[in-house]
């Protein structure tokens, strides 16, 4: 399995090899999976105001799950969803969340674009789309080569540049996916809704007065969280493997440097990134 995963890939081979791993540990992917949106379905519950921002750090730290598992899988057989979880109590967990608000925080000023003038609103919306490729792997490259904060963005911003299109290519196919089945899902909630008849979509004030009854708002919370839980964890996956492909195009993968982060996290310490811990052995000399 090594050799199949550190290698490049097609998207297509990108997307088979991820659904493989997806289908073959279900249960430890759902277990981690299910743990990590805790906290985003009881912020909702509550109806606090935070929770989009919760879920959309949820979604980023799936991908740095992702990543520990996929590559711990590169020397053992079991998907370590335990191992990972213990992790929340390390500062690899913080580095995580720190990296997902500093994404959070770029993707809502570019949202701000519909409330400001032109030629504002244009930058800002480029900002909005730009920050959704850009730094798709910011979580991946934080795990493994220890790049925090910002730099984990600019790290991803370049290493995307070395094939923009593959990266861009693949993230529409995931975008596609999940809007395809988050569509799916609300329409099985409330097929009543009938959002793609012709009745509705002329009478748009109608629509939007009916997205904001409770029926309808408890519909799309729970439509967003079981597609996050069906589909998220394997466009993590698809986004660890890109990753592999453009670092191997780009500038190679140490595998020690993968070794020392699964290592590390499964021996249940203070877990730290890969290159941290890289560094600290080679200061002690």
């Amino acid at each position: 399995m090594k050799e199949e995963f550190l290698q490049a890939h097609s998207i297509a081979q990108c997307f088979i090899l991820a659904f493989r791993i997806y289908r073959i540990y279900f249960i430890p992917i759902m277990i981690l999976s299910i743990s990590l949106l805790i906290p985003s379905v009881v912020t909702g519950l509550l109806g606090l105001e935070i929770e989009h921002i919760v879920f959309f750090v949820t979604i980023r730290l799936t991908e740095a799950a992702m990543t520990l598992g996929l590559v711990a899988l590169l020397f053992q057989p079991v998907f370590p969803a335990i191992g990972i979880l213990k992790s929340v109590r390390s500062r690899l967990f913080f580095g995580a969340v720190h990296v997902a608000i500093l994404q959070f925080i770029i993707f809502l000023t570019g949202s701000m674009f519909a409330v400001l003038p032109f030629p504002l609103n244009m930058i800002l919306f480029l900002i909005l789309i730009g920050s959704i490729f850009v730094f798709s792997l910011s979580q991946t490259i934080y795990i493994l080569e220890g790049e925090r904060g910002f730099r984990a963005l600019v790290a991803s911003f370049r290493l995307v540049q070395s094939n923009a299109s593959k990266t861009i290519l693949t993230i529409i196919f995931l975008g596609t996916a999940k809007l395809v089945l988050f569509s799916f899902l609300l329409v099985s909630f409330l097929p009543e809704l009938n959002l793609g008849s012709p009745e509705n979509l002329e009478k748009v004030e109608n629509l939007m007065a009916i997205l904001q009854t409770p029926e309808v708002i408890q519909a799309l919370r729970w439509s967003q969280y079981l597609g996050y839980l069906l589909l998220y964890p394997f466009a993590s996956l698809v986004l660890v493997l890109l990753y592999i492909d453009l670092k191997l195009s780009h500038s190679g993968i140490e595998e020690s440097s993968l070794f020392q982060t699964v290592a590390h996290l499964l021996r249940h310490e203070d877990a730290e990134p890969a290159s941290d811990k890289i560094e600290d052995q080679h200061n002690s000399h």
